[in-house]
């Protein structure tokens, strides 16, 4: 079946099983608990956790694919359910969400954005689902409505509903091509005086080799949105100052490789060129 045409890239694991025949006819929704999708991805791929899924949507509203459509994603099985759990991801499309806050474990707009256009791309190549409730799950449900897996709140803040009506009403069918330029930019995550630069800098470089490393990937995994060929690794290298040079003379922005809070606030509230 291979992947969605939404997803922006794909990161593969070794954390699957099939389907032994069966037909896919649900999804499964999982939020992760959690708010730095790169440490879930990077779990599923070496394996450090005994999980994976299909899909992992990102605070950004990034999908990315894990494992084939063709095969099953391993979310919701259990030791102590008889197997249901396990079977219900033979025939389910799972994806995890990440979550923008530990309050409330909430999710992103940018997020139930892609959520909406995942669900409705599923429903259009695949025909045994479709855009009603029954048909997508939360986690949860799996236990309360048949004791399958294990009990959970899983997941968290995500509403199911909110997101299958925009996909019913051609909301966010297609993600954006590329991020909105009103978006108000997060604040800055430095002190006073503070930039990301390089780790052979003076003390006020934070290089992310010793602190805020998800701090910087978060402004990297923004202007990989932009379209710049960046690695979101948190760590400031050379790849990180050749894009911070560049985006700085795009933007007519003091040009010194340093992400200080005007490249940091530009990337997300300058248009994209």
């Amino acid at each position: 079946m291979g992947y969605s045409p939404l997803a922006a890239r794909v990161v593969k694991t070794r954390q699957k099983s099939s389907r032994n025949g069966a037909t896919v006819d649900t999804v499964l929704w999982h939020h992760q608990a959690g708010t730095n999708s790169e440490s879930v991805l990077a779990a599923m791929a070496s394996g450090s956790r005994q999980v994976s899924s299909n899909y992992v949507v990102t605070n950004e509203g990034e999908v990315v694919g894990v494992v084939d459509e063709a095969e099953r994603a391993w979310t919701s099985g259990s030791a102590t359910d008889g197997g249901r759990g396990a079977s219900w991801d033979r025939r389910s499309i799972t994806v995890e969400v990440e979550n923008e806050s530990a309050n409330g474990w909430t999710i992103s707009a940018a997020a139930y954005a892609a959520c909406a256009a995942l669900a409705a791309d599923l429903d259009r190549r695949h025909p045994g689902i479709d855009l009603s409730r029954s048909d997508h799950l939360g986690h949860r449900e799996l236990w309360t409505g048949y004791r399958a897996s294990y009990p959970t709140a899983c997941p968290g803040g995500l509403d199911i509903d909110k997101l299958l009506a925009a996909a019913r009403g051609g909301a966010a069918v297609t993600p954006p091509a590329s991020p909105s330029p009103t978006l108000p930019a997060p604040a800055f995550p430095l002190p006073l005086g503070a930039y990301f630069g390089p780790k052979s800098g003076p003390a006020a470089s934070v290089s992310g080799y010793y602190s805020h490393r998800d701090d910087l990937r978060r402004w990297q995994r923004r202007m990989a949105e932009r379209g710049w060929t960046i690695d979101a690794d948190g760590l400031y290298g050379n790849q990180t100052a050749k894009v911070a040079l560049d985006f700085q003379a795009e933007k007519g922005l003091l040009i010194d490789g340093k992400i200080g809070p005007s490249t940091w606030a530009a990337a997300w509230t300058l248009p994209v060129t």
